[in-house]
């Protein structure tokens, strides 16, 4: 069977603007959900009797099922269609959500974990090549932006909500879960009544299920900067994500889970503005001052933590999503300018699947310590990860410079 490029009506595709709007929302519903149990982790410490490294291997069961996912399952959408692939990608967050309706085992946290990995893997891959796809024709940027930007709007969203919720007695976490449902549910709808944008069996059957990392052998010396990105600046946050809870209880002196989803969003919420603004920028300028702001925010974060200096906790956590978004944003950009639509899933895949397992090393490794590991303990450890990133960025971006290929010169002229 032939493979099929491209639909040839893609530039002037019906109901682009809903299509744009529902993959966009299906990319940040499916965080908003994958957020909710952050600022919950420590009442779930208590009621589940979690140790240090239950908490780091419940961060390692989402990480799981998004590497799964992307490894295996990342080109899917490039046979279905987009669509499929999106709903089968919001069944799971539904599906992941009544799982911590009846969760009672740190097993059925574990299990949430990985069907929330799951869907998160798949609105990596197909939601998010779906994003760029039906981007505005004048507006191309917004696909890219939104890419990197929507898992944070969700995270922040998901994380902030969650935690004001519960701390004002509104719903309990179950029912809260119950809600997210029923979101989950009203998007999927929305996107039934959009416009694919990929032709059944673009790809054959078989060759999507063959575990492949598709990146084309131009953006080779590109891609080793992007995965330093991501992967410098999530092993970080998968951190945060994991132990903001009890990060917050710690430096503040008191367990609130409204309180742990403000020092989420203190990290988030600029992570989104910087992601979105940066993609208006020469991306490898960009790239060089993102990362060291996010290096200074992490290194501030962990002293503000040590000596329990709330406000200096603060505003290290928005230094370093300011880091992060940007990091994301630009690295991301570095990639996606001239690739095609059947490039775009395999390439995006490709990222957050490095990105996935690489943050996920830094928390497994903590996963098997000992479970009364003091957090202060495992500092040094998250610092020297974070430089090693910064190194890498400077050094492949000065090594690229030197001598860019036609396609990279692109990237330093105008990306």
């Amino acid at each position: 069977m032939p493979a099929v490029l491209e639909k040839p009506s893609l530039e002037s595709m019906p109901h682009r603007l809903r299509t744009f709007v529902a993959a966009s929302l299906t990319l940040i519903v499916c965080f908003i959900a994958s957020a909710a149990p952050i600022p919950l982790m420590s009442l779930y410490k208590a009621e589940l009797a979690l140790s240090t490294a239950d908490v780091a291997n419940s961060v390692v069961a989402y990480f799981a099922g998004c590497v799964a996912t992307l490894l295996f399952f990342s080109r899917l959408s490039n046979y279905f269609g987009r669509k499929i692939v999106v709903l089968i990608t919001l069944a799971l967050a539904m599906a992941a959500c009544a799982a911590y309706i009846t969760m009672q085992t740190v097993f059925a946290l574990n299990t949430a974990r990985f069907l929330q990995g799951l869907s998160c893997g798949l609105a990596s891959s197909a939601a998010m090549a779906w994003v760029v796809d039906s981007a505005p024709l004048k507006q191309r940027w917004l696909g890219t932006a939104m890419t990197a930007a929507g898992p944070n709007i969700g995270l922040t969203l998901g994380s902030f909500v969650t935690g004001w919720v519960v701390q004002a007695g509104w719903l309990t976490p179950e029912a809260l879960f119950a809600v997210f449902i029923g979101l989950l549910a009203c998007v999927a709808i929305l996107v039934i009544f959009s416009t694919d944008t990929v032709q059944f069996g673009m790809e054959t059957l078989i060759s999507v299920f063959i575990p492949k990392v598709s990146l084309p052998k131009r953006l080779r010396r590109l891609f080793i900067v992007t995965a330093a990105a991501y992967i410098g600046t999530w092993g970080l946050s998968s951190f945060i994500q994991g132990f903001i809870a009890i990060l917050a209880r710690d430096t503040f002196g008191t367990e609130s889970p409204f309180l742990a989803s403000v020092c989420y969003v203190a990290m988030m919420a600029p992570n989104v503005a910087a992601g979105v603004f940066a993609g208006r920028f020469v991306a490898t300028g960009a790239l060089r001052v993102a990362v060291t702001a996010f290096v200074a925010g992490g290194a501030c974060l962990f002293w503000a933590y040590e000596t329990h200096h709330e406000l200096l906790f603060l505003l290290a956590m928005a230094l370093c999503g300011i880091g992060i978004g940007s990091c994301c944003t630009t690295g991301l950009k570095l990639l996606m300018i001239d690739t095609t639509l059947k490039e775009r899933a395999g390439v995006i895949a490709a990222v957050y699947l490095l990105a996935y397992v690489g943050a996920g090393i830094p928390n497994f490794v903590v996963g098997s310590l000992a479970t009364d590991t003091p957090i202060v303990a495992i500092v040094p450890g998250y610092i020297a990860w974070m430089l090693l990133a910064w190194l890498l960025i400077w050094t492949e971006l000065w090594l690229i410079g030197r001598h860019p290929s036609q396609t990279e010169k692109i990237r330093f002229e105008k990306a």
